[in-house]
């Protein structure tokens, strides 16, 4: 089993920068991955690790989208269906609902423009 690799590793793996970097720009966009630390090596700045998110975190026994739709929400001014259904890969529809359903469970409002905002406690 391999564990948390530097990115001079990963790289190599690779074997080509750009298509390692859309990599991994989108398995850290969709948390599959994240910093598990640094390496220091004996020259030069220290290399960062990264690591599956699941070897790092509980990240439960499924996916749980009423649960992820809440986190984002709380993580934004105010949001959109669209934002939602990007980040996390969504159609629309399915991003709508949970957002619809965070507004009848009195978690979020509808803003006038129709986005959604975290209710205050």
């Amino acid at each position: 089993m391999i564990g948390p690799l530097p990115a001079a590793a990963r790289r190599e793996i690779v074997g080509d920068r750009g298509r390692y970097d859309r990599a991994m720009s989108a398995l850290q966009g969709h948390l599959l991955v994240t910093s598990a630390g640094v390496k220091v090596r004996r020259i030069g700045w220290p290399a960062t690790l990264v690591d599956l998110t699941c070897r790092l975190f509980d990240v439960g026994d499924g996916p749980d989208p009423a649960y992820a739709a809440r986190r984002f929400l709380a993580t934004q001014v105010v949001t959109t269906v669209r934002e939602l259904s990007r980040a996390y890969g969504w159609t629309t529809a399915t991003a709508r609902e949970h957002l619809d359903r965070l507004v009848a469970a009195d978690v979020a409002t509808r803003t006038a423009d129709g986005g959604y905002r975290r209710r205050e406690a």
